[in-house]
């Protein structure tokens, strides 16, 4: 490909103005939650996704390993992937 074909600037442009929109949205639901429930449920709230977020992360890590393997044309990388997020779903529901 040539030089002028990639175009990196505008690529990562897009990632980052997506992110941004995706803070924007999550600071503008977080102030609709605050208005619409009282302090006890928004507590039990904000408890329920903090604890959710120990398990987000690691769900987060075996995409990003399928897709490396993936590309390189590791064999079984993709099942593997796919049934180790699965165990951990189970065990994060069974947890939960």
């Amino acid at each position: 490909m040539a030089r002028n074909e990639i175009r990196l600037h505008y690529s990562g442009f897009v990632i980052f103005a997506a992110k941004m929109l995706s803070v924007a949205t999550g600071l503008l639901f977080q102030i609709m939650m605050t208005r619409s429930i009282t302090i006890q449920e928004y507590g039990i709230w904000f408890n329920i996704n903090d604890l959710l977020t120990y398990f987000i992360i690691l769900a987060a890590v075996f995409p990003f390993w399928i897709m490396r393997f993936a590309a390189r044309a590791e064999e079984g990388a993709i099942k593997t992937g796919v049934i180790a997020n699965i165990a951990l779903s189970i065990a994060a529901t069974l947890i939960y």
